[in-house]
């Protein structure tokens, strides 16, 4: 199967076989009323808004490694774009497969509320700073059954997982140097991508 059909395979796997899950605790610059949010990061209500998302973002991704040449060791053509495509696909249905199972074991739920201390009518700054720090807060920290603050180990382990488990068909699996290179480098975007999602969601929804 070309890397083309595999990622359309897996997206739409995904699109099926995924279930929304919750994403944060409350913190100290919360308001009272918090509301369950969707898998590793995700506020959209529906399944089928979230997973459309993915195919873009997969998308996008892949056209814009396509563009620069990466990683080198795939060509610039119809089949490397169908390789690079396959391998965002494949990153995404690792995460979301993942997430559901150390969810399954660890039940710590994740909830999210208002960032009260970015509220509109705050100094620039401040309101930078505080959405900064809801944006993290709701991305690592998770709550278990009796409320208490622990990591967000479904989500933090889902990331790590499918990073070093798509690793299985990148050419940098060839060199080990490369190989921990990158797991770490895609370990380092996808995060920072989940906390810039989140920090634009708290500025958005701040009352």
């Amino acid at each position: 199967m070309s890397g083309a059909r595999w990622a359309l395979a897996a997206l739409a796997w995904a699109g099926a076989a995924g279930a929304p899950r919750a994403a944060t605790a409350q913190g100290p610059e919360r308001a009272d009323r918090a509301e369950h949010v969707g898998a590793p990061g995700d506020t959209t209500a529906s399944p089928g808004g979230k997973y459309a998302i993915i195919a873009a973002a997969s998308v996008a991704a892949a056209t814009w490694n396509q563009a620069i040449g990466l990683p080198a060791g795939w060509p610039r053509t119809w089949r490397g774009y169908g390789a690079r495509l396959g391998d965002q696909a494949g990153f995404a249905v690792a995460e979301e497969s993942l997430h559901a199972g150390i969810g399954a074991l660890v039940p710590w739920h994740a909830v999210r509320s208002p960032c009260l201390a970015a509220r509109r009518g705050h100094p620039f700054g401040r309101r930078v700073v505080a959405t900064t720090r809801c944006a993290v807060h709701d991305r690592f920290v998770a709550q278990n059954a009796a409320g208490e603050a622990r990591p967000n180990v479904p989500f933090l382990g889902a990331v790590v997982g499918a990073s070093a488990i798509s690793l299985a068909w990148r050419p940098e699996r060839a060199d080990a140097r490369q190989g921990q290179v990158f797991v770490a480098t895609r370990i380092g975007i996808v995060l920072a991508g989940a906390v810039g999602k989140a920090m634009w969601e708290a500025w958005r929804e701040a009352p």
